[in-house]
């Protein structure tokens, strides 16, 4: 935990915004191996604890103790976590989290990411219609959002690449929110795949505008090291969505 508090310290120094938060969402994951998978609460209170006076913050760290919750970076099965194989949505209707508005949707969001793993979900069977059914029960606007956001995430993780299919699976989602599991996977295209496939998946969507928002955030806070950077990936979209995005970096100095 000592080592933790220099890597803290380290993370507030002068950085560059992509430094800053890949640094605090490390900072979860090492909370929450160091105080033990079973004081999840206690990870997720610290995150709000250490990084008090920057929501940003604090959410990246609880991304990091989430994920860390979720995949078991360290092969800790499931069992050994907070996991119930019935309910994807737990542990983030658990009281301990749920209380925390900041932590409960970190987790909506990495929790839902898991829900194609068949080991992890069984009833579900690693099948997009099955979780999009599941989706649609949960009477919660925020939980039922959070779903589809963590499927979108996964439809792209799935189909890397490929446009075509992530069209497809998309298509399976509620006639309404096919439009943001396009922009969602076009995001996550853009930042962990092919920027082509996310700037083809926006193009290809009913919100290009919304879209294109989501690669000008992407780019001016985590995909690009230097301002020099986000600017030349700025220049990189099509016309019309350039000037916008030079405008959210130039707005960030």
């Amino acid at each position: 935990l000592g080592a933790i508090d220099d890597v803290v310290t380290a993370c507030k120094g002068e950085r560059s915004i992509e430094q800053a938060r890949e640094c605090t969402h490390g900072v979860g994951h090492a909370i929450l191996i160091a105080r033990g998978y079973a004081h999840l609460d206690l990870a997720a209170a610290e995150c709000r604890e250490t990084f008090s006076g920057s929501d940003t913050a604090i959410e990246d760290c609880n991304d990091g103790v989430f994920m860390e919750n979720g995949f078991g970076g360290f092969s800790i099965p499931p069992e050994d976590r907070w996991f119930k194989k019935d309910d994807p949505l737990y542990p983030c209707t658990d009281p301990r989290i749920a209380g925390d508005s900041i932590a409960r949707k970190a987790c909506l969001f990495l929790q839902t990411q898991g829900t194609l793993q068949v080991e992890k979900y069984p009833h579900l069977d690693g099948n997009i219609s099955s979780v999009v059914s599941w989706c649609t029960t949960l009477t919660d606007v925020l939980e039922q959002r959070y779903c589809y956001m963590g499927l979108a995430r996964q439809v792209q993780a799935q189909f890397v690449d490929n446009e075509h299919d992530i069209k497809t699976a998309c298509g399976l989602f509620p006639l309404e929110r096919i439009p943001r599991c396009l922009t969602q996977a076009a995001e996550s295209a853009y930042a962990f795949g092919n920027r082509e496939t996310g700037v083809a998946l926006c193009l290809a969507s009913e919100e290009p505008t919304f879209c294109f928002s989501l690669l000008s955030a992407r780019i001016n806070s985590t995909a690009e090291h230097t301002e020099k950077d986000r600017r030349a990936a700025c220049r990189a979209l099509p016309a019309p969505y350039v000037a916008r995005c030079l405008e959210v970096v130039n707005g960030a100095r």
